[in-house]
C-alpha cells in the first residue's frame, strides 16, 4: 500500500505548554524534513528546554526528543558612557536603558591596562538606583602617565547580549600623577609643632643661655674698664712722688675707687723692669702695677684680692 501515515509533529516546552504543530504524511521507506519555527513564545531568561514529538493517528507516538537552548531578553541595554583617570582614582559612568528588567543580572565592570598588565574587575548594580551608576576606584601606581586604560561592562548569561553591544567599552588616556602638595592644614600643624618645641627647649635652658652668660660677661668687664679708665685719668708726676708725705699717699689710696669683680678674669702679667719698692716711689709704683691694665689688648688684669687685702700689705712693708 503506497498510501501515506498521516501523523502530527508537535513542539511543546518541557512544563507541556505547546508552542507548535503541523500535520505531516509519511511514506513508507523515504525521509522527509520538516521545519517548525517558535514566535509568540516569550520564556523566562534563562536555559529552557523545547520538547518534539511525531504521534499517529491513533494517538501513539512514533517518535520524540527534545533541545536546550538560552533565552534572551531583548529591550534593554547597557553601555560605558564616561571614563576619567586623574592623578588619585578612575572614575567610570555606566548608562543603562530598560534596567528594570535586570534585577536578578550579575554585572561586572572590568578595568584593564595593557602596557603594565594590571587589570581590576568590579561589581556594579544596574537595577537600583534613581540614577545610572557611577564607579570610582583608586589610581594603581603601575598606571603610567600616558598609558590606555579600558573599561568594559558586561552581564553573565543570560543577560550576555543587549540591544547595543558596540557601546559595552570605553578607554581613556591617563593623566600626569600630580607633585605631592601639602595642605593648609599641614603648614598650620608643622608650624605648631616648631614652635612647642621651641618653646620646651627655650623652657630647658638649652636655648638663651648662652646669650645671657655672654651678656653677663661683657656687662663685668665693661664696667671694670670703665672705673680703670677713671683711675688712669689721674696721672701722678714721678718727680713729685719722693716729696709726698706718707699722709698724702693715704689720702690718695683712699680715691681709688672699689673694683668689683663678678667673674673670674684672666690674669696677665707685663715683665717690667725691677724697682725699688723700699721708697715711697717704688712703694706706690708696685701699686700701680697691680691695677695697670694692657695697653695693648685693652685687657684689665686684677688680682683676686681685694682692694683692703692690699693697703694692709702695702702698710706693713712700711
Amino acid at each position: 500500500d503506497d498510501s501515506p501515515m498521516v501523523a502530527t509533529l508537535i513542539l511543546r516546552s518541557s512544563t507541556g505548554e505547546i508552542l507548535n504543530s503541523r500535520m505531516v504524511d509519511l511514506y513508507k521507506g523515504t525521509n522527509s524534513t520538516v521545519n517548525l519555527t517558535i514566535s509568540q513564545w516569550d520564556p523566562e531568561p534563562g536555559m529552557v528546554t523545547v520538547v518534539y514529538e511525531v504521534i499517529d493517528s491513533s494517538g501513539l507516538i512514533l517518535e520524540s526528543g527534545s533541545s536546550s537552548m538560552m533565552s534572551r531578553q531583548s529591550g534593554w541595554n547597557i553601555g560605558v558612557e564616561t571614563i576619567d583617570i586623574d592623578g588619585d582614582s578612575i572614575t567610570v559612568g555606566i548608562k543603562r536603558q530598560g534596567h528594570s528588567m535586570l534585577a536578578s543580572a550579575t554585572c561586572i565592570l572590568r578595568l584593564s591596562d595593557s602596557k603594565s598588565g594590571w587589570s581590576n574587575s568590579v561589581f556594579v548594580d544596574i537595577s537600583s538606583g534613581a540614577y545610572a551608576p557611577i564607579l570610582s576606584i583608586d589610581r594603581p601606581e603601575v598606571i603610567e602617565t600616558g598609558s590606555l586604560v579600558t573599561a568594559e561592562v558586561s552581564c553573565e548569561s543570560p543577560w550576555d547580549l543587549d540591544d547595543e553591544p558596540n557601546d559595552d567599552t570605553g578607554s581613556a588616556i591617563a593623566g600626569a600623577i600630580p607633585l605631592v602638595e601639602f595642605g593648609s592644614g599641614d603648614v598650620l600643624w608643622t608650624i605648631s609643632v616648631a614652635t612647642i618645641l621651641i618653646g620646651i627647649a627655650w623652657l630647658g635652658g638649652i636655648i638663651g643661655t648662652r646669650g645671657e652668660r655672654t651678656s653677663d660677661t661683657q656687662r663685668v668687664t665693661t664696667k671694670s674698664k670703665k672705673k680703670v679708665e677713671e683711675i688712669e685719668k689721674k696721672p701722678i708726676d714721678d718727680s713729685e712722688i719722693d716729696d709726698m708725705s706718707l699722709d698724702d699717699i693715704d689720702d690718695l689710696l683712699e680715691e681709688i675707687p672699689e673694683i668689683e669683680v663678678k667673674e673670674d678674669i684672666e690674669e696677665v702679667v707685663e715683665h717690667k723692669p725691677a724697682i725699688d719698692d723700699s721708697s715711697a716711689s717704688g712703694k706706690l709704683g708696685a701699686l700701680r702695677r697691680e691695677i695697670a691694665t694692657d695697653d695693648d689688648d685693652n685687657t684689665e688684669s686684677i688680682k683676686e684680692d681685694d682692694i683692703t687685702s692690699r693697703m694692709d700689705r702695702f702698710f706693713s712693708e712700711r
